[in-house]
């Protein structure tokens, strides 16, 4: 192997991790839906295969997110710790005001792939769902 062989051979990689840390920078102080939003912005940019290198960092990013979107809408469950989701609950909140009070938007932390309007579908079905396991019983 010689000094041009070397040199070609590391390009593809040197380049990947470049936009690696072009997207760490990116989204230094985010999390959540947030760092979903600043990985899909970058998807715009670049060669045909930057943009699938970011794909698949997005993808990586964002299942998080869609596990939680996925146990919301089927079980009314919310598991998020570390306060990621765009659904905030506030546990203080008595189930006689469960629909009304308890669930809300965190608009910061929607995903820019998902429009305001499907992020209110999303959170009125959890919503429904928990308020059917929780006050009906079911």
């Amino acid at each position: 192997m010689n000094l041009r062989k070397l040199y070609l051979w590391v390009q593809e990689p040197m380049e990947r991790m470049k936009w690696l840390a072009l997207i760490i920078d990116s989204i230094k102080n985010l999390k959540g839906g947030a760092i979903c939003s600043a990985v899909n912005t970058l998807t715009l940019t670049g060669s045909p295969q930057t943009c699938r290198f970011i794909n698949k960092v997005l993808k990586e990013v964002s299942a998080p997110v869609l596990s939680m979107i996925k146990t919301w809408m089927i079980e009314g469950e919310i598991n998020d710790p570390h306060r990621e989701f765009f659904v905030d609950t506030d546990p203080s909140v008595p189930d006689e005001k469960l629909w009304l009070k308890k669930y809300s938007l965190n608009v910061i932390m929607i995903p820019s792939f998902i429009n305001r309007e499907l992020a209110v579908k999303i959170l009125q079905t959890g919503k429904a769902v928990n308020f059917i396991r929780r006050c009906c019983g079911e």
